[in-house]
């Protein structure tokens, strides 16, 4: 297991030390289960995502006209 630091505010860090205290369990504990649903929540992002660059700024705003092209070629191609 890897060691860190997590800073908190005054807040959560109330709030975590009163679950701690509710469900009897080290606050180390409740962060681990917190980040493993966090984790499972969230499916991963598609492989290669973010590795490119299109040379655009507003490609999401182009989507649906790009996937139109797309499939009137048939597929994506350079």
């Amino acid at each position: 297991m890897v060691k860190t630091t997590v800073y908190l505010d005054d807040d959560m860090a109330r709030s975590l030390r009163l679950l701690s205290e509710r469900h009897s369990k080290l606050q180390a504990e409740l962060i681990r289960e917190a980040l493993r649903r966090f984790a499972a929540e969230r499916p991963p992002l598609p492989e290669g995502m973010g590795m490119f660059d299109s040379g655009h700024s507003d490609t999401t705003l182009r989507r649906k006209q790009l996937l139109k092209q797309a499939a009137q070629r048939g597929g994506w191609r350079s």
